[in-house]
């Protein structure tokens, strides 16, 4: 009942009164029932709702813990910071970057399985890479050598090319020397990088879910004259979004 705790705590403190009055105590139900004299009913009404209230007046409410989440684009996330994490632990420490002109290097790719053994090439191959780019950096014109490059043809490169679908390399605002890499007060220790994730739900995606678990509750047995066995003034449904242990 951990999650539940923590979720309602947090609710608590920013709406003490949703009741309509202030709530003086609560309990996540299995603390609730080790309180001498609270006795549980019986199934299937043992295990609803998720939290009891008591308030101001000593009514006892309860209040029914539902995540908001769509499984599907979470599982997809958990996939991307998988593969994301392994590839960055075969590139591993990054040295500093003491490269002339680019000062930024983005890994874009979709998920898909990693083997460890590809680790040491995949490292050396993408450091080529960088290099081999910052090398011809200043043959590109002048207009050119301030925007960014996207690489998408990384065939000299196959272990990269096998997970890696393109590269983004940033350019610095001026190029520098090896010497002045080294002696920077404030280097970039992630230089090589996965884009941060951002971006927004449609509409649709977000209502979704939200509809699918309101219908599940609703015809849920166990909440049927929940107030009657549990002995309850009122039950609410808190619905509550949960991104699913996602960083």
């Amino acid at each position: 009942m951990e999650k539940e705790r923590q979720v309602f705590d947090a609710f608590i403190k920013a709406c003490s009164n949703f009741a309509g009055e202030s709530v003086q105590k609560w309990y996540v139900l299995d603390d609730w029932y080790k309180v001498p004299g609270n006795t549980r009913p019986a199934v299937p009404f043992d295990n609803r709702p998720d939290v009891i209230c008591i308030t101001h007046s000593g009514k006892r409410l309860g209040v029914e813990l539902k995540a908001w989440l769509n499984e599907g684009q979470i599982a997809e996330a958990k996939r991307n910071e998988m593969f994301q994490e392994a590839v960055l632990r075969a590139v591993g420490e990054l040295p500093i970057n003491d490269h002339k002109y680019i000062q930024r290097t983005w890994l874009r790719a979709k998920p898909k399985r990693f083997h460890d053994g590809d680790s040491p090439e995949l490292r050396n191959q993408l450091f080529m890479l960088i290099r081999h780019l910052d090398e011809r950096w200043s043959e590109k014109p002048k207009w050119e050598q301030s925007s960014r490059e996207m690489i998408d043809d990384l065939s000299a490169f196959p272990i990269v090319a096998k997970y890696i679908d393109f590269v983004e390399a940033f350019p610095r605002r001026e190029p520098i020397e090896p010497e002045d890499a080294i002696d920077q007060k404030y280097p970039d220790r992630r230089w090589i990088a996965f884009p941060n994730r951002g971006g927004a739900y449609r509409l649709t995606e977000m209502l979704a879910p939200l509809r699918q678990l309101l219908v599940q509750t609703k015809g849920d047995k166990r909440y049927r004259d929940i107030c009657k066995h549990v002995g309850l003034s009122e039950c609410y449904l808190l619905v509550h979004y949960d991104w699913g242990g996602c960083k």
